[in-house]
């Protein structure tokens, strides 16, 4: 929760796919995060525990709603945030229906 995600939505992705990958239960916890993403403060949260399974999609498209709403509706400014280009964000806000 707390790591910038600098690259994309695609990083996101494979990020979730390798932590499911090399998860020994049905939980996502620190132990299996990807190198090079922060642990910081990960002892005083588990939210990703707290959360209900979802699919990518899902999470995807929570993540996108979350960044156009802290940006108030500026779609340049979340597609830079979310580092994709506009016009992804656009098919990506159709997809899911956020408009």
């Amino acid at each position: 929760m707390r790591h910038n995600w600098p690259g994309n939505a695609r990083e996101l992705e494979n990020a979730i796919q390798s932590m499911l990958i090399l998860s020994e239960t049905d939980m996502l916890d620190i132990d299996v995060l990807p190198p090079g993403i922060e642990r910081e403060g990960a002892g005083s949260s588990r939210a990703v525990e707290m959360m209900e399974p979802q699919s990518l999609e899902e999470i995807e498209a929570y993540f996108i709603a979350k960044t156009l709403r802290e940006t108030q509706g500026n779609r340049a400014t979340a597609a830079e945030i979310l580092g994709i280009d506009k016009s992804t964000l656009w098919r990506k806000i159709k997809r899911y229906g956020l408009e």
